[in-house]
């Protein structure tokens, strides 16, 4: 009787250990770069970053700017061929890489610029946008405040439909990418893993606050939250 009892407590816990996320460690930051100021008044509060595979830069946004930045030997390079230019009456928030090259999500209109192919309106109200990623079938976009991932499948190459949400325990969700075939989200001061069915499996503790980050050539690059600071971690444990 007691192996038995022995036998189902041992089974729970491993049911309890299997759902509960894993502190994998603490990431180290090995550079900072500092972003400059440019002549012209375009803003340089960046609040996202991403990978452009295409171009082989870094592309960041701001509240009614953007920029695209080269990486030269482990190095973020703001002069030229870097640049930085307005986006008007847009408010970008997020960027990925999709069939279409890459995509930015506007925060005032809320629609999404599908590579050069036209926008995209998002059919549901998902308040204030603080990240998008394209896993290969859905596009994925953060709301910050409260945290939540919506997931859009992309029907007919030209309309966004509803296909779920994903809540998390956490209040804040800073930002979202997709790399290693996995969603990787942020609260500014973690970076978590998600496993096939969205649950949180592996969390990294970052030791700056952040408001968004990517993945490029082995290396993770983070936004600070006041976004005038690129972060370099080694990626190499993720």
């Amino acid at each position: 009787m007691r192996l038995i009892f022995s036998s189902i407590f041992l089974l729970i816990m491993g049911i309890l250990v299997m759902n509960t996320d894993t502190l994998a460690g603490n990431l180290n930051i090995d550079a900072s770069f500092s972003v400059p100021i440019f002549q012209s008044n375009t803003p340089t509060n960046f609040t996202d970053i991403c990978y452009d595979n295409q171009t082989k830069k870094l592309a960041l946004c701001s509240d009614g700017g953007y920029g695209e930045f080269p990486i030269v030997n482990g190095k973020v390079q703001f002069s030229p061929p870097g640049f930085i230019a307005a986006t008007g009456n847009f408010i970008i928030r997020g960027y990925t890489n999709t069939p279409a090259g890459l995509s930015a999500v506007d925060n005032r209109g809320k629609f999404v610029f599908w590579g050069k192919s036209g926008r995209l309106q998002l059919p549901v109200d998902v308040g204030t946008i603080s990240g998008m990623a394209w896993d290969g079938k859905r596009l994925w976009i953060a709301r910050k405040l409260p945290a939540r991932l919506f997931a859009f499948r992309l029907e007919s190459g030209n309309s966004l439909v509803l296909d779920r949400t994903v809540d998390f325990s956490f209040p804040i969700l800073q930002s979202v990418t997709f790399h290693n075939n996995t969603l990787w989200i942020t609260d500014g001061k973690h970076i978590f893993r998600l496993n096939k069915r969205q649950q949180i499996l592996e969390t990294w503790a970052y030791p700056q606050a952040i408001s968004g980050f990517c993945f490029a050539g082995g290396v993770l690059y983070a936004v600070s939250l006041n976004g005038h600071t690129i972060y370099r971690s080694p990626a190499n444990r993720l």
